[in-house]
C-alpha cells in the first residue's frame, strides 16, 4: 500500500515532535520513505536496534503502520542504513 504524500507529511510531523529532544530531523520521500537524520552523538550498532527504535518512535508518535514503510537512518555524511518496516496483523484495518 503506497501512502499518499499528505499521510507521509503528517507522520513526519508527529515523529519530529517526538524526536525533537534527540536532535533527530526527519525527511520524507516517495514511495513510503521516512529518513531519520541521526546526529553523530547517537549511534546504532545493528539492524534490530534500528527496527526497535523506529517502531518505538512510531508508537510514541501515535503513527499506525498500515503499509510497508522504509526507514532510512542517515548516520553521517557518507553512511546510511535502510530498514523496511511491515505492519503487524493487529494494526491492519478490517
Amino acid at each position: 500500500m503506497v501512502l499518499n504524500l499528505n499521510d507521509l507529511v503528517r507522520a513526519a510531523g508527529k515523529l519530529e515532535n517526538v524526536l525533537n529532544d534527540l536532535d533527530i530531523s526527519i525527511k520524507i520521500g516517495k514511495p513510503n520513505i521516512i529518513a531519520f537524520d541521526i546526529p553523530t552523538a547517537l549511534s546504532f550498532r545493528d539492524e534490530p536496534a534500528m527496527i526497535q527504535f523506529a517502531r518505538q518512535a512510531l508508537a510514541k508518535a501515535s503513527v499506525a503502520l498500515y503499509g510497508e514503510l522504509r526507514i532510512i537512518f542517515i548516520l553521517g555524511p557518507n553512511h546510511s542504513h535502510s530498514i523496511l518496516l511491515k505492519p503487524d496483523s493487529s494494526s491492519m484495518p478490517n
